[in-house]
């Protein structure tokens, strides 16, 4: 696995852990040492790593459980599958020339300007006023997004959630009842599609089974297909740079929100 690609759904929920001052130091501890040495897991056994870490193998089971994966052997699987995906951005894919990046993004939001149809968000903001409860996801690079716009609508009195924790969401998304809105973005869709995920957090199975509205907002044309997704707003990407195409996006939304709040 190489290093330049190690960031993935699995770092992420690891660096959760060790972020969360509410922790155990035995968890922080076992988050640490798996960052740490993530190129050898693989070749690592659950006794092994209890040893190294100076924990029982039962906390390491506990453990991998609290991060909503079966086992320690499904944990190593998991986090081959992800860490095999392409990056999220084409900046973490490749060594780029700060000219030709340069370059790249300004093609990128251009793209998006004119090739995004605005009024795509228009039914978003009106459910915002709609649903009493909304939520707001996404993991990786998409969870920036997801925290910017629960700032801004929060800062306008709208009330909204938006979990780090993958776990957290999952739960959230399985519990939804009806008066639940729902906005989750995934430019890649991995998140909602039936795949490596909801092989190993049963996003799948949430996502069918929840009483809630969602919304997702990808570059995915297959997330359309999805029965269990109420509505789709496609985002035009260029160049895979859509950290800048997000932020985009999201001030296009708080825009509308601002403008039919004070109409």
């Amino acid at each position: 696995m190489n290093r330049r690609n190690w960031m993935n759904l699995v770092t992420t929920m690891l660096i959760n852990v060790i972020n969360n001052s509410h922790n155990s130091v035995v968890d922080c501890d076992i988050a640490k040492y798996l960052i740490a040495n993530h190129e050898n897991i693989n070749s690592l056994s659950i006794s092994e790593l209890a040893k190294n870490t100076n924990v029982s193998i039962s906390q390491v089971s506990r453990f991998v459980r609290s991060l909503g994966i079966e086992s320690f052997s499904d944990f190593k699987e998991a986090l081959v599958y992800h860490g095999e995906q392409k990056r999220h951005t084409g900046l973490q894919r490749e060594i780029i020339d700060y000219r030709v990046y340069q370059k790249m993004v300004t093609e990128e939001i251009t793209y998006f300007y004119q090739n995004f149809d605005e009024s795509r968000v228009d039914k978003l903001v009106y459910d915002f006023y709609k649903y009493p409860k909304i939520a707001i996801f996404g993991i990786l690079n998409s969870d920036n997004g997801a925290k910017e716009l629960q700032y801004n609508l929060i800062g306008w009195g709208k009330i909204c959630i938006s979990y780090t924790n993958f776990q957290d969401q999952l739960d959230f998304i399985k519990s939804a009842d009806s008066n639940t809105l729902i906005v989750i973005f995934s430019f890649s869709g991995n998140y909602v599609m039936k795949n490596g995920y909801s092989r190993f957090y049963h996003t799948y199975d949430y996502l069918k089974s929840s009483k809630a509205k969602v919304y997702v907002i990808t570059k995915n044309n297959l997330v359309q297909e999805l029965e269990y997704v109420n509505e789709v707003i496609l985002v035009p990407i260029k160049h895979d740079l859509y950290n800048y195409t997000l932020q985009c996006l999201v001030d296009l939304i708080f825009m509308k929100y601002q403008k039919n709040l004070i109409k």
